[in-house]
Order: structure tokens, then C-alpha cells, then sequence
């Protein structure tokens, strides 16, 4: 049986309240090269604290991790599961050993996918109060009366975020519940998803015998990660290059106005490698990881790099020669980068400042090319601290699953969080149609 795309979040939001009264959930980051996996312990009462305030460092306070743990994924490619057996076997290996950790076991569960080709979509809608103020009804009819268009054939909607409201001619508002006024309007951002990569995820979690409590796009939580609060309200981009995709997204005004994907990273460069030096995919991994860069220096001509082919013999370049493969794979990725932030209208926001995050910036040396690339204004980005998560999982390479935990507790208002009028304003519709059918004949 189908069941509807927003029946199932609103589904999962009611998941979430359960969890947070049950006091301890998983949250586990997809990724094309690993699967990562956080046991999170909520404080009594605080997630609700935080949700109502809307504050970060309340929600952070919130709860603890008490487990975690991260394996090699496997049956995920360019972020889409391909093997539902083999990764849902990579689940509970990963689940598992985190709950040991944690000495607890869990039943409802957060995930992040990093695939799916996330697109952008803005709609519109408003309507004028039935009172004096503001209520949660009246936002809810102003969604309603927005024209969402059709993600597209196999398609559904993954996030539908409210980025600015306006009661009569005051507009710029977060939360317009309250405002006295005539007419409340709504500004809409929707993500769409591949429709098989979500379902794909949630197949994998309830045959490991879990409750779906939230599903997000990686590229959205990486930069709740990363980008700090300033960044965050100016106007700034998260660039999270992983392993299998280079995920894209703009923040303004402290919501996300854009999201985008590339079908490039890190495993491309590895592949540039292996292709090149004719050597085992595991080789040349390591080489890059090891002694990779994009900057050539004097000391890079006089210096060697050692690996075994597949016949067990022992070769060796120059770490020269290694750059002059990898260089070209990282320009593409950030002359692509730079043409979709472009397209994006990203240079006429305010901030204009880019933050890299993801596995690749952390084994190549990126910064100096990539601000002759993409601008002066960027950085380096590397995840919020959370109590209890390891040094070793402070890296960039876990900004997407430190975001899944801040977006477990501090969700941003989506379409589904209001009340639903569709159902009751077409039931009441056919009641109309009926009653004049029954007076008229």
C-alpha cells in the first residue's frame, strides 16, 4: 500500500515527540563511504525548551551522546542504496556496537541521505484571518493556498521549510502566531528527493526493527554544522564535498534558500588514481589520503610516494606527479561548485561567504586553491562539539551527523508541523456538494 509523502512525515513528527519522552534515539548518517551512527540521551522536557525557543544553545544542552560508532557502508553508491540486504546488514553491525556502547537500546531512529539529487523549489501563499491574530490555522490555510508545483515523475517533497512570513505590509517574520493584522502571507522552501532513495532508507530502518523519527538531506544538516550563526543570517554556502557526491546548500536569514548536488567526489579522485597508476582501488586511497595535495611545492619533485600494484610489486611516483592527477579532479569540482552557487544567485547575497566541509577537505590541502577559486571568503568548516562524541568524530567528515542531532532536537517549522486543512476543507466541500444534490433532486 502507497502511503502519502505528507501523511508519512507528519508520521515521523509525531516519532519524534515519542522519542523524546522515551529519552534516549539513534540518529545515522548514510554515506557513500560510511555509515555513521550516534546514541543520543534526552534530558527530560529540554527538546520541547528548545523547540519552543528556537535557541541552539539550549537544544545543544538538551541531550548527550552516550554511544556512537562508524563502518564502511556498504551497497551505497553516489549516496543511493543499491543493496538494500547489504546495507541493512551495515545498519545493524553499526547500530549494534553503538548500542553496547551506550548500554541502551533504542527504537526510534534520525537519518540523513546525502542522495536523491535534492532540487530547489519557492511557492507562495496567503489568506486573510478569520480573527484578529494570527493562529496556527491561519498559517496552516496560507499553506494551503500555496501553488506547489509537481516535484516530478518518481519524486516527493524531502523538506518544506517556512523562510519568511508577513502580516499585512510587515514582513521579514520568523513566527507570526499572535501578530494582530488582516492577511498573513508565507514564503516556502521545498527540497525534493528521489522518491526510491527515501523509501530505499526507510526499508533498511524498519527491517532492523526501528521507528523512522526523521529523515533529512545531508546537505542541509552539514551546514546547521558548520555555518555559525552570523553566517547563517548574512548569507553563506556550505559546500560538503564527500566521498561519492558534493552536496550544495545557501543559507539566509537563518534558512535554507537553496540546495543543490553533484554527482562528484572524493571516490572520482580515487578512481583518477587508480586509473592512472594502474593499481589496486585500495592503493591508490591510501595514497591519496596519505600524501595527496593540490599544491606543488619544490620539496613534492624530490620526494617519493611507494604502493604495490596487483601483482605484489612495489612501485613508486613522485608526490609531484600524484598532484599533477589530483589537482584537475578538485578544479572540476570547484569550477562546478562556482558555476551552481552562480546560477544560484548566491553573489549577490549580503555575507557571500563559502565554508567547505566533508571527508576530501581533511586529507587535501584545499584551502589556498579553493580561495582562488571560489573567493577570498572562504574556509575551512568542522562541526559544532557535542558532549560525549569523541575527538576522532569531530572531524569534517561527521558535519552531516552532528547536524542530524541538532536537527533531532531543533527541527525548523515545515509544512507538516501545521495543521491539516486539505482533508477537512475537501470533506467539507463534498458535504456542500452533496447537501445541493439532495435539495435538488
Amino acid at each position: 500500500m502507497t502511503i502519502d509523502p505528507i501523511v508519512q512525515k507528519r508520521v515521523m513528527r509525531a516519532n519524534r515527540r515519542e522519542a523524546w519522552q522515551r529519552g534516549v534515539a539513534a540518529v545515522v548518517d548514510l554515506g557513500t563511504s560510511k555509515t555513521s551512527c550516534a546514541i543520543l540521551e534526552f534530558e527530560p522536557g529540554l527538546p520541547e525548551r528548545a523547540v519552543e525557543n528556537r535557541n541552539i544553545p539550549s537544544a545543544l544542552s538538551s541531550y548527550k551522546v552516550i554511544g556512537y560508532a562508524t563502518t564502511r557502508s556498504n551497497g551505497v553508491s553516489r549516496g543511493e542504496i543499491r543493496d538494500i540486504g547489504k546495507q541493512t546488514d551495515t545498519l545493524r553491525l553499526v547500530l549494534s556496537k553503538a548500542q553496547r556502547m551506550a548500554r541502551k537500546s533504542v527504537n526510534h531512529l534520525f537519518v540523513c541521505l546525502s542522495g536523491g539529487g535534492p532540487q530547489p523549489f519557492h511557492v507562495f501563499g496567503d489568506v486573510r484571518l478569520r480573527g484578529d491574530h494570527v493562529t496556527e490555522r491561519d498559517i496552516a490555510e496560507a499553506l494551503y493556498n500555496c501553488e506547489v508545483p509537481d516535484p516530478g515523475h518518481g519524486r516527493e517533497f524531502m523538506h518544506a521549510h517556512l523562510i519568511n512570513f508577513a502580516v499585512d505590509h510587515q514582513t521579514g517574520l520568523h513566527d507570526p502566531r499572535g501578530k494582530a493584522g488582516n492577511r498573513v502571507s508565507v514564503d516556502m522552501h521545498l527540497t525534493s528527493c528521489n522518491s526510491r532513495t527515501m523509501s530505499n532508507a526507510v526499508s533498511c530502518i524498519e527491517d532492523c526493527g526501528l521507528t523512522v523519527s526523521g529523515v533529512a538531506s545531508s546537505a542541509y544538516v552539514s551546514g546547521l554544522s558548520t555555518l555559525v550563526a552570523e553566517e547563517q543570517e548574512t548569507g553563506s554556502a556550505c559546500i560538503d564535498i564527500g566521498a561519492g557526491v558534493t552536496n550544495i546548500v545557501v543559507f539566509f536569514k537563518n534558512h535554507l534558500v537553496h540546495v543543490s548536488t553533484l554527482n562528484l567526489g572524493g571516490d572520482d579522485i580515487t578512481a583518477e588514481i587508480e586509473n592512472m597508476f594502474s593499481i589496486p582501488k585500495h592503493e591508490a586511497e591510501r595514497l591519496k589520503t596519505v600524501q595527496g595535495s593540490v599544491m606543488n611545492t619544490n620539496r613534492d619533485t624530490r620526494t617519493y610516494c611507494e604502493f604495490r600494484r596487483g601483482d605484489n610489486s612495489v612501485g613508486r611516483i613522485t608526490c609531484s606527479e600524484l598532484i599533477r592527477v589530483i589537482r584537475p579532479c578538485v578544479e572540476e569540482i570547484l569550477d562546478r561548485v562556482a558555476a551552481s552557487l552562480n546560477s544560484a544567485g548566491f553573489p549577490d547575497v549580503p555575507g557571500n561567504s563559502i565554508v567547505l566541509t566533508g571527508g576530501c577537505i581533511d586529507t587535501l590541502d584545499l584551502e589556498e586553491l579553493a580561495k582562488q577559486m571560489l573567493g577570498q571568503q572562504t574556509r575551512f568548516g568542522r562541526p559544532l562539539r557535542l558532549r560525549g562524541l569523541p575527538q576522532a568524530m569531530t572531524g569534517p567528515q561527521y558535519s552531516s551527523l552532528v547536524g542530524l542531532c541538532l536537527h533531532a532536537v531543533l527541527p525548523q517549522d515545515e509544512y507538516w508541523d501545521f495543521p491539516d486543512v486539505q482533508t477537512e476543507i475537501e470533506k467539507n466541500v463534498l458535504d456542500r456538494t452533496f447537501r445541493w444534490m439532495a435539495r435538488n433532486w
